[in-house]
């Protein structure tokens, strides 16, 4: 067994093991709020994890399918974005790890160097995990930075590095083989390779997860072009009809004074009164066309309207949107359209007992250089407070119902 200073050497490499590890995650990944009452299971389990490969000196590689699996499992239950996702994720973690601790046994190696031939997966020292820990915090940082350069618009710097990464894996698979074909292939120089090899599979990953959220995006934002564009047909139509509508109630409106001038003259006020009603039912007097400057708008809010008004859901809109945005309509739909079917949503989770009256409120101003956009709809939900915030949980997570947590 190990003696007392060990243990608490052993301690607190694992409890900065468990913080890089969940740093990592929570970096990536969206923790899912339904779960939040049961967050410290994960954590002292994977932390537990690390103390018994510790007390009990696991060799190096001999804990990576464990790792993998507990990552897994941790990530499935107690993340909420796609499976695809977070699977992907996974492997990075797994791969960029073991880098990390390659390249600190090498660097252990080089200052303490162990004959070429022998024991080449060895046990971890306290100091090596250490470095570890350093390096894995690093490149998480690292892959954050890679991320924020595309988001920012530097692509130059960001493809860059994709072009980089392939010819390193290249390099340290070519050196490898001449190094021990040659055998002259050192210890620390073999660690490195591996470190090498298992950092470019994780960058790589790590992009190819970064292009499947811009393909993603963009599909979100080809759906919501392409059903704004039906909504736009339909809310034209329904415009036209109006205009037709009041063309002729317009066209016919002498006759129609001409009618009443004459039951009033008549003494026919009962007839005059239903003749009135008969005007009021029109069409044209009952329209529900939204106006907002921005036609855009217009039919998403028409459409979402007309929806909410058959489910039974009391609607009321007030707008007042700029006819000229300093950004991209379809971008100010997709904002209306997740806000407004969510709110649907909620409303129709409602119980018909419930006694509560579904109602949806929509306010769309500007106020100086910003649109301020408020949807108020009744619920019959659970609100969790999540830190400083409130949070209404819905069945659905994901980007899409809108966004995951706005």
């Amino acid at each position: 067994m190990p003696a007392f200073t060990e243990i608490i050497i052993y301690i607190a490499i694992s409890t900065l093991e468990t913080y890089i590890f969940f740093l990592f995650f929570n970096d990536l990944l969206t923790r899912n709020p339904r779960y939040k009452a049961f967050y410290p299971i994960p954590i002292i389990a994977y932390w537990a994890f690390q103390m018994v490969t510790y007390v009990y000196r696991f060799r190096l590689l001999s804990t990576i399918i464990p790792t993998y699996i507990l990552a897994t499992a941790i990530v499935l239950i107690f993340y909420e974005e796609e499976l695809h996702y977070k699977v992907f994720t996974v492997h990075i973690l797994v791969f960029l790890n073991y880098a990390c601790r390659f390249f600190a046994i090498g660097m252990y190696t080089k200052l303490h160097p162990i004959p070429a031939i022998g024991n080449m997966l060895p046990v971890l020292t306290p100091g090596t995990q250490v470095i570890t820990c350093v390096l894995f915090f690093g490149m998480t940082k690292l892959l954050l930075l890679i991320r924020d350069l595309r988001r920012r618009g530097v692509r130059r710097v960001y493809e860059l590095i994709s072009y980089f990464v392939p010819l390193l894996m290249i390099f340290s698979i070519v050196f490898h083989i001449y190094m021990y074909v040659r055998d002259t292939l050192e210890p620390s120089q073999f660690y490195f390779n591996i470190s090498s090899l298992f950092a470019s599979i994780a960058i790589l990953s790590f992009y190819y997860l970064d292009k499947y959220n811009i393909i993603s995006s963009v599909k979100q934002y080809s759906e919501t072009a392409k059903r704004l564009l039906e909504v736009e047909k339909r809310h034209l139509a329904s415009y036209l009809k109006i205009q037709e509508e009041t063309w002729k109630f317009q066209h016919d409106f002498r006759n129609h004074m001409q009618n009443l001038f004459y039951l009033c003259n008549n003494g026919s006020a009962q007839e005059a009164s239903h003749y009135i009603s008969r005007l009021i039912d029109n069409p044209v007097g009952k329209s529900e066309i939204i106006l907002t400057q921005n036609h855009a708008v217009d039919g998403m809010l028409q459409h979402y309207s007309s929806t909410m008004q058959k489910a039974g859901i009391e609607v009321n809109i007030s707008t007042m949107i700029p006819q000229e945005l300093p950004f991209d309509d379809v971008d100010l739909c997709i904002i209306i359209s997740n806000l407004l079917s969510n709110a649907q949503e909620a409303c129709e989770r409602i119980p018909e007992d419930s006694g509560i009256k579904p109602y949806v409120n929509v306010t769309i101003h500007r106020r100086k250089e910003f649109l301020f956009i408020k949807v108020e709809n009744s619920f019959d939900g659970k609100i969790i407070k999540q830190k400083e915030h409130f949070r209404l949980i819905t069945e659905r997570c994901g980007i899409g119902n809108g966004p995951r947590e706005e």
